[in-house]
């Protein structure tokens, strides 16, 4: 999130594996959502 910020982003995509739980996030993505002053999308990844 520090180049994110220093590079003035308008938005952050990333990809998520998905996780346990209420939050369907893998732990980096959901740390991300709740972390960020930046809007954040996450984008749902299926295992191959």
């Amino acid at each position: 999130m520090k180049l994110a910020e220093k590079e003035n982003v308008d938005l952050i995509v990333m990809a998520s594996r998905g996780g346990k739980g209420h939050f369907r996030f893998g732990s980096v993505a959901e740390k991300t959502v709740k972390n960020s002053s930046i809007p954040v999308v996450t984008i749902p990844i299926s295992p191959l």
